[in-house]
């Protein structure tokens, strides 16, 4: 019977077929099919005669080879694989003879490869990493079709696979060729260096895939190369940035500079790495991180890159992050010490710098024309700025709401992601505390250390600028000021700042006695924006500067029990002036003065204090009476009157009204300016000489008074002036402004000066000369009393560890004292050694 289906002896109808994995045991050992639940097909063709050994062998040898060189086979795949199933079947001993066949059509193959690939080179044709790239894979494609025809050949359980077979040869004959593996190196840094001189965008992506599939090749084929290769690439990084490192740190020449350099240092560092990662492998991408890392910290061992970046940072740089690149790069280098020295520095000094202002001053005038408002102004908003940038630094942590889950990565064709995120070198929260704290710290130190350049007047100038805040109970930065009006504080966050700088100065019992004469003179003169905030402010003081810091505490109190005497005065005397009122205060709570205007308070002195000042007889009633009472229920105490904290609200009449009359007016002023005006109801024009002899008010306080009648601000100057200016002599002549008028019934008439006087803070600083050597001679008593016997020097390092929370200590004016309490037999020194001192009981 004729055959159905005629098919060609040639055919490439399996040239695609792939057999089952199992091929080999579905033949072979046809037990373990049978074992399998696979459904099976068996076919059962009538038996061939046997061919001889070179009719199989020769067609399976010219089908290698063809298949190799890109050749039609002689016979079909079909053919090919029943060739190899007789042979793994019925002649097992002819296995090797085929695959040695297939080895030695291999080797030739991959040396013809070799020889085109060197006579590419000798012609000076480039991309050698492409094109072996692109052979292997031409190569990956023939073998895998060969291994698929002689599947039954190459059992799973073989010595060495075909597919081990093909990477054996190739990296023999082409991958470890001396000639081709000093091209790919050579080919691999020159693409390294145009990357780099392209930065920081690639220089050519294909370029970059073509590197990447290299190491992926390298990494299958041999060991060696791979780790070779990464090393040449290593090398060339190492050797790049030490030299270019070196040659722009020593081009640096400003800040800025410095700046730029750690930005480049920064960017090229993430560069690298993503390239190392992308192009090979994470790990590696670490070890080039840690290379670089490795060759640079030796370039900032001295801090001159990083101080003029923090300098650069902290006051050229308009944001924060020329800052956390400075801090990235410290992190990096291990240099973060450096980092916190740096900004020490800088607030050293520039604080130093703002606190010197007027400090060369040759006379009174040129200090009195340094804006010290201004000073304070601008040492608390560098705080606020420095503070604000590091706090930018460690932003809180905020938890991704995806849990890592995010959006998926680009992929390239392998699955890789094709730009990954450099690694990171993570911070954990407790190190990123520690860091905060040191930089805080640094800040205060600088602060410090910068405010300690100048004795004395920052603290001055600092109690003064919040006394004038306290009266304007709001914030309104200095006309000279250069801050933007988006920077300015709240009055509470304002009044917090001055209380952390006011904690900086060395000399705090000078703000303390500066602070405790303005918060006096705003309690008596009723010139606080707010009791409640002069209570949270002596709050804040005590937490800042310990619970000693009480004075407030205690005015305030002595303020209370006054009121609740007056308004007994008020009961026990019904029929007195109500309009009238006082404060009798505790002398020992309020700050000392030997000016006759301080305060008004009560002494348990038996000798009252002599004033040359003559209180008209319109207001001498009331006081009368109220002495009188006091003296009845207080035998043994004296008032002392303290008339410049005084005031009054009187009538005034002047000129023609609108309907013919006099014009009336209630006016506020100073008990002095009140003095002043009545003497005028008798005389309509009178000399400086004049009035203070009538009036017996003291020269420092009558120049003033007679200026704020006469010059003050426009509808509130009821005196006239002759001759006009600023400037008082006893020959001007003042005289009554029939002509006043105002716009509105009531107002006041503010003094001149409502601040500390020059007179007041010379007094001021006299009085803390003498507390200081009170305070020191007090402590020497106190710990020779405690020890016996001491050496000179140990007893200098004490009392320095005493007094330094107060004030900074002299050791020459400590040396003193003791000579002092040594004269007065308090201490003597010892007679074997004159070096130490013994108590004397």
């Amino acid at each position: 019977m004729p055959a159905l289906i005629q098919l060609p002896s040639r055919s490439n109808a399996f040239s695609r077929y792939t057999p089952s994995k199992n091929a080999y045991n579905d033949f072979i050992n046809p037990a373990l099919a049978a074992q399998s639940t696979v459904p099976t097909v068996s076919l059962h063709l009538p038996s061939q005669p046997q061919s001889s050994i070179h009719a199989q062998i020769e067609p399976l040898a010219e089908s290698i080879k063809a298949i190799l060189t890109f050749k039609p086979t002689p016979v079909s795949y079909h053919h090919i694989s029943t060739l190899t199933r007789n042979i793994a079947l019925k002649q097992p001993d002819l296995n090797k003879r085929v695959l040695d066949t297939f080895e030695q059509e291999l080797v030739q193959t991959c040396q013809t490869i070799t020889k085109e690939l060197r006579r590419g080179l000798m012609a000076r044709d480039k991309g050698i990493l492409a094109r072996i790239t692109q052979e292997w894979r031409s190569l990956k494609h023939r073998t895998d079709l060969l291994r698929s025809l002689l599947v039954y050949l190459d059992p799973p359980a073989a010595t060495e696979p075909l597919n081990s077979r093909v990477a054996r040869v190739f990296r023999q004959q082409v991958w470890e060729d001396d000639i081709l593996s000093s091209a790919r190196c050579a080919e691999l840094l020159d693409w390294l260096a145009l990357e780099r001189a392209s930065s920081p965008s690639p220089s050519n992506p294909q370029q970059r895939q073509t590197i990447k599939d290299n190491f992926s090749l390298s990494r299958d084929l041999s060991l060696h190369s791979f780790e070779v290769e990464t090393e040449k690439w290593l090398e060339a990084t190492r050797e790049y940035y030490l030299n270019t490192c070196q040659r722009k740190i020593a081009g640096i020449a400003s800040h800025p500079e410095a700046a730029a350099y750690i930005s480049w240092y920064l960017q090229s560092l993430k560069e690298e790495v993503c390239r190392a990662q992308w192009c090979v492998s994470m790990s590696f991408a670490e070890e080039v991180a840690g290379n670089i890392l490795k060759e640079t910290s030796e370039e900032v061992e001295d801090g001159g890159i990083i101080l003029s970046a923090v300098y650069h940072a902290l006051s050229l740089a308009s944001d924060g992050s020329a800052l956390a690149e400075v801090y990235e790069y410290t992190t990096n280098v291990m240099a973060f010490d450096i980092l916190v020295s740096s900004v020490e520095s800088f607030c050293k000094e520039k604080v130093g710098e703002i606190a010197l202002r007027g400090a060369t001053a040759k006379d009174e005038k040129e200090k009195e024309a340094v804006d010290g408002e201004l000073m304070v102004w601008d040492l608390l908003a560098l705080r606020r700025r420095i503070n604000a940038l590091i706090d930018s630094l460690f932003p809180p942590s905020i938890p991704d709401p995806t849990d890592g889950k995010g959006k998926a990565p680009l992929l390239d064709s392998d699955g890789d992601a094709l730009m990954s995120s450099p690694p990171t070198h993570a911070i954990d929260e407790k190190l990123s505390k520690e860091h905060y704290f040191e930089l805080s710290e640094s800040v205060r130190t600088g602060f410090k250390a910068g405010l300690a350049k100048r004795e004395a007047v920052p603290a001055e100038y600092v109690a003064k600028y919040l006394d004038r805040v306290m009266r304007r109970g709001s914030v309104k930065p200095p006309s000279s000021s250069t801050v933007p009006s988006d920077d300015v504080p709240s009055f509470q966050s304002h009044l917090s700042e001055i209380v952390h700088l006011s904690g900086l100065l060395l000399d705090k019992d000078v703000f303390k006695a500066f602070y405790g004469r303005s918060l006096a003179k705003r309690l008596l003169l009723s010139k606080s924006a707010s009791d409640d905030s002069e209570k949270g402010l002596v709050r804040m003081l005590q937490k800042e500067m310990g619970e000693e810091f009480t004075a407030g505490d205690i005015m305030m109190k002595d303020l209370q029990v006054s009121e609740t005497l007056v308004k007994a005065y008020q009961t026990a005397n019904p029929s007195s002036n109500l309009n009238f009122t006082t404060n009798v205060l505790t002398e020992s709570a309020w700050p000392a003065s030997s000016s006759s205007s301080s305060f008004t308070s009560t002494t348990t002195t038996t000798t009252p204090v002599i004033s040359p000042f003559r209180l008209p007889q319109v207001l001498q009633n009331d006081i009368a009476s109220f002495e009188a009472w006091y003296k009845d229920r207080y035998k043994n105490r004296v008032l002392a009157w303290r008339w410049g904290l005084g005031s009054v609200t009187m009538t005034a009449r002047f000129g023609q009204g609108t309907e013919g009359g006099e014009k009336r007016y209630e006016i506020g002023v100073s008990l002095y300016q009140a003095v002043v005006l009545i003497i005028f109801n008798d005389n309509d024009h009178l000399t400086v000489k004049d009035i203070r002899e009538r009036s017996g008010i003291p020269v420092n306080e009558l120049t003033p008074t007679l200026q704020s009648l006469a010059l003050g601000k426009k509808g509130t100057r009821v005196l006239l002036k002759k001759p006009p200016g600023k400037e008082v002599k006893d020959s001007d002549v003042f005289g009554w402004n029939k002509s006043f008028s105002g716009d509105k019934f009531k107002f006041r008439i503010n003094g001149i000066q409502q601040d500390i006087s020059v007179e007041e803070s010379k007094s001021t600083q006299n009085q803390i000369s003498l507390d200081r050597t009170s305070i020191l001679e007090a402590t020497l008593v106190r710990l020779m009393k405690a020890r016996k016997r001491l050496s000179l020097q140990l007893l200098i390092d004490a009392v320095v560890g005493e007094v330094s929370k107060r004030f900074p200590p002299d050791v020459k004016e400590i040396k003193k004292r003791v000579e002092s309490l040594i004269e007065r037999e308090f201490l003597e020194r010892d007679e074997e050694d004159r070096g130490v001192l013994k108590y004397v009981a």
